[in-house]
């Protein structure tokens, strides 16, 4: 019941939204929504995720926006607009990668996204920590669906455009 609730309200709120006001709108919805469903609110996770894999040279700046927008701007509003009401014990959950930590071939919007998604946890721990909140980050590995093929094949491309580099690196 809950669950098509917030479904229901998301869905209907977000048809009434301009453009220029969407983030903002949906971002106050799903809080709305959650409060009237539930009372409060003790755990937010960010799960969603956008990864649109291209070359930087091919990577057109809609891409890196869309992917910023989700994978960081949202994220960053929804933590915002639920803050007043997350109390001492409460938990915000990001889900990240491993691009976050490790830069891949063809997927560098993607790993600047969740390099900072990375940092921004790292600042609300340290903001959110003295009022009893818990920020977190999961940083799972890869999933093995078509993008870690592509990346693969990427890597494996490369590998054999400097494998005599690869070869002098490895001798050193």
């Amino acid at each position: 019941y809950h669950v098509d609730n917030i479904k229901r309200k998301f869905a209907v709120t977000r048809a009434l939204i301009s453009a220029r006001d969407r983030a903002t709108g949906i971002r106050d919805a799903l809080r709305d929504a959650a409060l009237e469903s539930f009372g409060r609110v003790d755990v937010l996770v960010h799960s969603a995720a956008l990864f649109e894999p291209m070359a930087i040279v091919e990577t057109p700046p809609e891409s890196l926006d869309r992917q910023w927008q989700t994978n960081v701007r949202a994220p960053f509003l929804l933590t915002q607009a639920a803050l007043p009401h997350l109390g001492a014990g409460s938990s915000v959950i990001f889900i990240s990668s491993i691009a976050g930590h490790v830069g891949f071939p063809s997927s560098a919007a993607y790993c600047a996204t969740k390099g900072a998604v990375e940092l921004l946890v790292r600042a609300l721990s340290l903001e959110l920590s003295p009022l009893g909140i818990r920020a977190n980050v999961i940083a799972p590995g890869n999933v093995f669906r078509h993008r870690v093929q592509l990346q693969r094949q990427a890597l494996a491309q490369i590998a054999r455009a400097y494998s005599d580099r690869i070869h002098i690196l490895q001798m050193l």
